[in-house]
């Protein structure tokens, strides 16, 4: 009886609090498929215009594992927010921050040593618990209104709640 009341407890909490999911975007579903989608067609109609299709079967099984793992890999990465805190799920976990603690919140592209990275950049009081969303998989609506949420919850922290038509027009801009 303890266990029902508890789940009812966490329900109404939850539909109280609007709990608000942003998964990534379509669009990257649909480029990894056009990508990795071509090369099993490929290989079918080429082994099939040479009578090796039976030959083939492994390098046709391996290319549509790689899709079918892509889709996994892109179905992890997942942002929940409420009036109360921002969670984010990546490869590496899940990062969790009070929206109270966001200080500062931007769209910005950094290039390191190894990759250029474009995301959501929440910085926070406490710097440990800063987070950064790659912006390039989810659609640019989402993530402004993540922003406004954040401009609505905590209205000290600075920031732009505008990602643009397109998340993948941000650039590093050059000095002149």
């Amino acid at each position: 009886m303890e266990i029902w009341k508890y789940n009812l407890v966490v329900d109404v909490h939850n539909i109280i609090m609007k709990m608000i999911t942003i998964r990534t975007s379509r669009r990257v579903y649909i480029i990894f498929s056009i990508i990795f989608g071509w090369i099993p067609i490929g290989i079918i109609l080429l082994s099939y215009s040479k009578g090796t299709i039976v030959r083939d079967l492994p390098m046709i099984v391996i290319t549509l594992s790689v899709l079918l793992l892509v889709y996994t890999l892109l179905s992890i990465y997942k942002i929940t927010y409420d009036e109360n805190q921002i969670n984010y799920r990546g490869l590496f976990g899940i990062k969790t921050i009070n929206i109270m603690d966001i200080k500062r919140y931007k769209i910005k592209s950094t290039v390191d040593a190894t990759k250029p990275t474009v995301g959501l950049y929440l910085d926070t009081v406490n710097k440990k618990s800063e987070i950064v969303i790659p912006a390039n998989l989810f659609t640019s609506q989402s993530l402004n209104d993540l922003m406004n949420h954040i401009n609505t919850i905590n209205g000290s922290a600075k920031g732009k709640a505008n990602a643009g038509k397109s998340v993948f027009s941000y650039r590093k801009k050059k000095k002149v």
